[in-house]
């Protein structure tokens, strides 16, 4: 609901006062700001995929730890769409000490769809830094939906009725 004054300013003015007002109230942080300048002290990105992975990743765990360590980050929250991060993130606690590592658990088709025992099992890893869990990513159903059909790599989904025994 807008106030008064905006609806009047919009009227006369039309959106693009408010624009212009977003503009100026945006900081200028980045304005003379190097990346070697850059302040992440005390910043978790918890939401980082990193090497050994089945696929490509920029960069391997304890690389990306030492990084972060060195801009001065606080943590990171490791994370892989096939298999739970709790054990990567015990080890290189390990090898990089004084910085925070978290791992989780996506709940795709890899490790059983949404499944507790799997959440259990990475809870109880060694270390107890298994604590994110996401839900499925991959193989959401909005995600395995192509053009109103399910994905043929999936097939058919039975409804809530049929698992049920229902007709």
């Amino acid at each position: 609901m807008l106030s008064r004054f905006s609806r009047n300013l919009t009227k006369h003015f039309g959106w693009a006062w408010i624009v212009l007002f977003a503009l100026f109230l945006l900081p200028v942080s980045s304005s003379g700001q190097s990346d070697s300048e850059l302040n992440l002290k005390g910043a978790i990105d918890f939401h980082v995929h990193q090497g050994p992975d089945s696929v490509d990743r920029a960069i391997d765990a304890d690389d990306l730890a030492r990084l972060a360590k060195k801009m001065r980050m606080r943590g990171l929250v490791m994370k892989n769409h096939w298999e739970d991060t709790a054990a990567l993130a015990y080890m290189v606690r390990k090898e990089v000490p004084g910085i925070e590592l978290f791992g989780g658990i996506t709940q795709d088709l890899a490790v059983g769809g949404i499944n507790l025992e799997a959440v259990k099992h990475m809870a109880a890893m060694k270390g107890g830094w298994g604590r994110i869990v996401w839900l499925p990513t991959f193989d959401a159903e909005s995600a395995v939906k192509r053009n109103g059909s399910v994905c043929p790599r999936f097939g058919k989904r039975p409804s809530a009725a049929e698992r049920a025994g229902v007709d």
